[in-house]
């Protein structure tokens, strides 16, 4: 029930972004994430730490989605598009 909690708590706090429009770098951090959960539940890492690495996940996407908002540059890469 806590790694549920938490789960949610992280998805409420990555915002509209995360699960509004879905990109690819939205997909690999609800799949990793889910991955890194999935590994606290079952007992194969540490409780804690996997918390806090899932955590800085989210608050490391969250920098970088506001980082492609901001810059043209990191925007089209994060995106795909191809330079030129």
């Amino acid at each position: 029930m806590l790694i549920f909690a938490f789960g949610l708590a992280l998805i409420r706090f990555a915002g509209e972004r995360v699960r509004g429009r879905r990109g690819a770098m939205d997909i690999v951090i609800f799949v990793t994430m889910g991955f890194n959960l999935s590994r606290a539940l079952t007992g194969n890492a540490p409780f804690l730490a996997t918390l806090g690495a899932t955590a800085a996940l989210v608050a490391l996407h969250a920098v970088l989605a506001a980082a492609a908002v901001r810059s043209r540059g990191w925007g089209r890469c994060s995106r795909g598009v191809r330079p030129g």
